[in-house]
């Protein structure tokens, strides 16, 4: 009798009455205690419910379902497979659908479901994997901005492999803390890439000078990303960017000359191929230790001179630099290496422009930290 009357208000209301009827009758099923035969009715009319043509009564059922484990199993999946604005609760929170049942909605529905199974807590690894194999971009991201989906090696590389021109998506994948190293590296020379790309098309820069430019770019990244994890990390980045040939003497010099010294004892053991304490110890002794290991590096002695004096520029700066700012210090280095490169003659001018480019780059940065970085029009 209860039931009957349900389904009377059902035939005669407005789609707002009929949700409202909808939301009651599925909160009845949950809450009350039925016997097996009205309980059996209730559930024959919640099913004729999810054929309602009103999308706001439908809607009406997901909502009180969504984070109930006992909600009706059947229900749920048809529901979860309706429009997106009806099965979003339900993709997002139900705990009755299970991984078989959200990979089959990624294959058969279309992108609003796949942004909302991506944003659930927690996604798991094959779900994950599925969805970047199937969905667009903005799922995509969704998805790996969530901190409880599960992203496997292998997802991500597929991932980078499908969406890795998407700038968004590139930031979002290097915020995440599980991303290897390796793919770190790879995104980050996409976007250098890119970059260049776009500039010399635009006629920004000449490809010379945008590839110059980008290329410290990315160095800087690589050394900045390998600091951050330590050792192996450093090495890691020293490997990647011998392999992409900007591991040499212009590198190691910008780097000693910033007082990056795990970075540069990294890039000479790679080098070198010495291990790495031992390549340290060559690179604390400034004098022949410091000559031996650019010869292993196979630096010649142009350069190898140069490396030592800003070597040696750092180490004798000791205590004479305390009082100064990191940039000004820096720039003394920079300073006293251009006089060791003068004494060399012409065959060091590309490690010339080097210093002038980065004794520019420090003398803005000390102006910067002396006007605390804001200039008034004049």
């Amino acid at each position: 009798m209860l039931l009957q009357r349900f389904l009377t208000r059902l035939e005669e209301g407005r789609p707002t009455e009929r949700a409202e009827i909808a939301a009651a009758l599925a909160r009845v099923f949950l809450d009350s205690p039925l016997d097996e035969i009205n309980r059996s009715e209730a559930l024959a009319v919640l099913t004729v419910i999810t054929d309602d043509p009103a999308p706001v009564v439908r809607r009406a059922l997901a909502n009180v379902f969504a984070g109930e484990p006992d909600a009706p199993r059947q229900i749920v999946r048809v529901l979860a497979a309706d429009l997106g604005g009806v099965a979003e609760p339900l993709l997002l929170a139900s705990p009755v659908l299970r991984d078989e049942d959200l990979i089959d909605i990624v294959g058969d529905c279309g992108s609003a479901h796949h942004r909302a199974v991506a944003r659930r807590q927690p996604v798991s690894a094959g779900l994950a994997a599925a969805i970047v194999e199937l969905a667009d971009a903005d799922a995509c991201l969704a998805l790996v901005e969530n901190p409880h989906a599960r992203l496997t090696r292998g997802t991500m590389a597929r991932l980078i492999h499908r969406h890795g021109g998407n700038g968004e998506l590139r930031e979002a994948l290097l915020g995440r803390g599980d991303l290897p190293m390796e793919m770190r590296h790879d995104l980050v020379e996409g976007m250098v890439g890119a970059l260049s790309e776009f500039l010399v098309s635009r006629s920004w820069l000449s490809p010379h000078r945008a590839k110059r430019t980008l290329d410290e770019a990315f160095a800087e990244g690589m050394i900045r990303m390998g600091g951050a994890e330590g050792t192996k990390g450093l090495k890691a980045a020293a490997e990647r960017l011998a392999r992409r040939g900007n591991l040499d003497e212009k590198l190691l010099l910008r780097a000693i000359c910033l007082g990056e010294d795990d970075f540069a004892i990294a890039g000479f053991a790679v080098l070198s191929g010495l291990p790495e304490r031992r390549a340290a110890a060559l690179y604390q002794d400034a004098g022949n230790g410091f000559a031996a290991l650019c010869r292993k590096s196979r630096i010649e002695r142009p350069e190898a001179a140069v490396l030592r004096a800003a070597r040696l520029a750092n180490l004798m700066l000791g205590d004479e630099g305390r009082d100064l700012s990191v940039s000004a210090r820096r720039l003394i280095v920079v300073e006293r290496v251009l006089t060791a490169i003068a004494a060399e003659g012409d065959r060091c001018a590309p490690l010339s422009a080097l210093m002038v480019r980065l004794g520019s780059e420090l003398a803005r940065n000390e102006a910067r930290e002396l006007t605390g970085g804001y200039f008034r029009a004049a």
